[in-house]
């Protein structure tokens, strides 16, 4: 189920939803049988001030933000104010689900603070600086930065990059810098005719130190020297009204 009601209690905003219910039956002659069910909730949040005129907005639930989404999934509240109509600083805290098919929260919490501007009447341009300090079972985790610039100076050109830097202090033990890329992802694509379009992507991706265990175990070889960079050049054609072209070109490097 994924819906959204608005004003569903005459308090106008939103309630927002996205869950999945997954039920498994096995029936064998002669062998074992049962039945098992399991819930989700990947969202489940209040909206107020969703509106491009309100000043004011908060978020509370389960969410993603609706300024910084790459912090990932929060269970807590978030507030922002626009400082003026094209300019909104906000903050938010919560718990951290764990990011697996349970979404269940194992000891993890963050705060964050973030800040976006938009530049211009029809804010082609716009900057958000963001800041999250997460713990794990109270104690520091993880410092993490992120800035993020999106152009679109027409409706056939878009560019987009954000960057991810943590900062790293005397509680971590493997890196062996005070600030780290550890994520960059670069976009940007061109359409030089109705039909026609190409675009140049780049990924990068280092291995932050962390108290949380977000998936598999990861050696401190990897965490100290690990990287993985990916270039894509891609095309797309239109050809005609049931027919079209993609092609792209990957290089990676790992």
């Amino acid at each position: 189920l994924d819906a959204d009601w608005i004003n569903p209690f005459q308090l106008g905003g939103r309630l927002q939803m996205d869950g999945e219910y997954a039920l498994r039956s096995v029936d064998i002659d002669g062998g074992d049988s049962g039945d098992s069910s399991r819930i989700r909730v990947d969202r489940l949040a209040y909206l107020w001030g969703d509106e491009r005129a309100s000043r004011l907005r908060l978020h509370a639930g389960r969410f993603l933000s609706t300024i910084v989404p790459e912090f990932g999934v929060l269970d807590g509240a978030e507030a922002s104010f626009s400082t003026s109509p094209s300019a909104r600083i906000g903050a938010s805290f919560g718990a951290l689900p764990a990011p697996d098919w349970t979404m269940r929260s194992r000891g993890d919490t963050a705060a964050a603070v973030f800040y976006r501007q938009a530049y211009g009447g029809d804010e082609r341009v716009a900057t958000t600086f963001a800041y999250q300090h997460s713990w794990h079972h109270g104690s520091n985790d993880r410092d993490l930065m992120l800035g993020k610039i999106e152009v679109a100076p027409n409706h056939d050109w878009l560019l987009a990059t954000t960057a991810w830097v943590d900062a790293y202090t005397g509680d971590d033990h493997i890196k062996r810098t005070v600030l780290e890329l550890t994520q960059l992802e670069a976009f940007t694509s061109w359409r030089f005719h109705p039909n026609h379009s190409i675009g140049l992507s780049f990924s990068h991706l280092a291995w932050p130190e962390l108290e949380r265990e977000e998936f598999a175990a990861v050696s401190a070889d990897l965490i100290e020297h690990g990287e993985r960079d990916r270039v894509r050049a891609f095309t797309r054609h239109k050809l005609a009204k049931w027919l079209r072209l993609d092609a792209a070109v990957w290089r990676w490097q790992d």
